[in-house]
């Protein structure tokens, strides 16, 4: 929590803290919901197990598949592909550097 406030800070004033301040909060995202998925998969669904009659058992299956599709979906929703994904970026110095090292290599005489 302290990083996400100081890189907060710190985008104000570079573009690099702001790529690197958008994928921590992409990661926090994404741990929050393994969390919640993992405790209720595992006490809820319990609980709702324990709690039925034999003939109603079906039920926490089912509530366990749903809640496995809700976690499966929006994990994929977060991370789908998009023009302004986080991950994909490469930076512009970085392909600048590599033009300049790949055109000085093409010139160099073997």
């Amino acid at each position: 929590v302290w990083s996400i406030r100081h890189l907060r800070e710190a985008a104000e004033a570079d573009g690099k803290a702001k790529r690197t301040l958008d994928k921590l909060k992409l990661f926090r995202e994404f741990y929050i919901l393994v969390v919640l998925y993992v405790y209720f998969t595992r006490i809820i669904v319990y609980l709702v197990r324990a709690t039925l009659p034999c003939e109603k058992a079906w039920l926490a299956r089912c509530i366990s598949e749903v809640a496995s599709f809700c976690f499966y979906s929006l994990v994929g929703f977060k991370f789908r592909p998009r023009e302004d994904n986080p991950y994909l970026k490469v930076s512009e110095e970085d392909e600048d550097n590599s033009a300049i090292e790949l055109a000085e290599e093409l010139r160099e005489p073997p």
